[in-house]
């Protein structure tokens, strides 16, 4: 009788260990980690309306965890320099400063839309 109860309670130890690794795995890979934005990125940038204009973008990120910060210079129709502000989840970047934007990262490449500056379309890629 000894036996059977020592067999179940380590039936039962094992089910449990093997349950619990199973949810952490499902955690972690249901928790993207964030893309790495630090550094230099330079590209292309145009009006929704390309009539409007368009021209060279060269930015510069600094990430802590998931704040962002930085500097994006827009040359061409428009020669501007803006501080930014905004947060990278995932690869994801939501720009709050000084526009709003929306910007997919992809590797070595970041792209989206700001809006604000009549929706300007950026392209960039890492320097």
């Amino acid at each position: 009788m000894r036996t059977g109860v020592s067999m179940f309670f380590a039936t039962l130890l094992a089910v449990a260990v093997g349950t619990a690794a199973a949810e952490v795995a499902v955690t972690t890979a249901a928790t993207p980690s964030s893309a790495d934005v630090n550094g230099s990125w330079s590209g292309t940038w145009t009006y929704q309306h390309p009539e409007q204009g368009g021209g060279i973008i060269v930015s510069s990120f600094q990430q802590t965890g998931d704040k962002l910060s930085g500097n994006l210079t827009m040359f061409g129709t428009v020669g501007r320099d803006y501080t930014v502000v905004g947060y990278v989840k995932g690869n994801q970047i939501t720009l709050s400063q000084p526009t709003v934007g929306s910007l997919t990262i992809n590797g070595d490449e970041i792209t989206g839309i700001l809006d604000g500056w009549d929706n300007a379309r950026v392209s960039l890629r890492r320097q």
